[in-house]
């Protein structure tokens, strides 16, 4: 379904057709706010599959490798080196000195986390085929591990770029999916400033960004609104709220 909507940006009102939902952006507050019609039953990204926990996704974590949407060529991410040692083993590198938005540095831990905690079914994650290509993660050391896969998986790239935000292991595990669906971290472009349920989660860009301030966000605040109805939705955006 599309949605016509109206970016306000300099005072100015502009009519314009948006795949996803309805935006409004100010250049004087520096800040845009995306209308969504459905609110993901939680900001833990493994526990939703909604279209609008994907979008945080990109822009709250990273992933060890990135994909160009223009092109689909892949670059490393929070990996430094991502190679295949044979049909079922993948060798990865991560680089050293990045941290989630708490402070906590990211290592080779952090990714087994990740992996083990979707692939288990006694946590009831939605999704496990994000992960479960990779039968474990042997972590051998702080900064290096390998990928065990149980048979060749063509699509590993693929899914690495896009199904896989690295989680913090100590942060996730102290305040459980429910916890950290109240105050998410990662290591991307945006943290995450507030959320209030059942209304909108506020993102600000991330100044402390691992791959340097001039590579965070361009906005510097993003605030997802959930606004099922859509005459509702249409009365935001012209209110410019």
């Amino acid at each position: 379904m599309r949605y016509r909507s109206a970016l306000l940006a300099a005072g100015t009102a502009v009519a314009m057709t948006f795949a996803a939902g309805a935006a409004l952006a100010g250049k004087q507050n520096d800040r845009l706010v995306f209308l969504a019609e459905r609110e993901p039953p939680s900001f833990d990204f493994f526990m939703q599959s909604n279209r609008e926990g994907v979008i945080l996704n990109r822009h709250i974590w990273d992933g060890l490798v990135r994909a160009n949407p223009a092109t689909g060529e892949v670059t490393m991410g929070l990996a430094e080196s991502v190679r295949y040692i044979d049909a079922t083993t993948i060798h990865v590198k991560l680089r050293q000195g990045v941290k989630f938005h708490n402070g906590d540095p990211m290592t080779a831990e952090d990714v087994a986390y990740t992996f083990a905690f979707n692939n288990n079914p006694a946590n009831r994650t939605v999704g496990r085929s994000r992960t479960d290509w990779v039968e474990r993660v042997e972590v051998i050391g702080p900064y290096e591990l390998k990928l065990h896969l149980p048979r060749p998986f063509p699509a590993a790239m693929e899914f690495l770029s896009s199904n896989v935000p690295i989680y913090p292991k100590a942060y996730h595990e102290r305040l459980g999916p429910d916890g950290f669906s109240q105050a998410p971290i990662g290591t991307g472009r945006y943290r995450v400033e507030r959320t209030e349920i059942g209304r909108e989660i506020g993102l600000i860009r991330n100044a402390d960004y691992w791959e340097g301030a001039d590579k965070a966000g361009h906005i510097n605040r993003i605030v997802m609104r959930f606004v099922p109805e859509r005459n509702t939705q249409i009365a935001e955006l012209l209110a410019a709220r």
